[in-house]
């Protein structure tokens, strides 16, 4: 395993990647059920929190992305850019 690998699993296990893809599930789950619908303001709540949790998804996937792609140079930015959001809080 390479330096950047390691990186990336740390940063997994930081940002709780595997706690954001079930609650992706979950939210997801519940918005195709009527009642959600029925409640206004919870069903923004949920969908800020679905489109929030996709985005910081999507970057862990962009870096394993870059990873297999053995592009080291986008990888490094795009880690520090996430590193830095991660450790002020988002």
């Amino acid at each position: 395993m390479n330096d950047r690998q390691e990186k990336l699993l740390l940063l997994k296990k930081n940002t709780k990647y595997d706690h954001k893809i079930q609650r992706i599930a979950e939210i997801n789950k519940l918005m195709q059920g009527e009642e959600i619908w029925s409640d206004w303001e919870y069903s923004q709540r949920l969908s800020k929190e679905l489109n929030d949790l996709k985005k910081e998804v999507e970057e862990i996937e962009n870096l394993e992305l870059f990873l297999e792609c053995e592009d080291s140079k986008s990888f490094d930015e795009l880690y520090k850019d996430v590193e830095l959001k991660t450790f002020l809080g988002n």
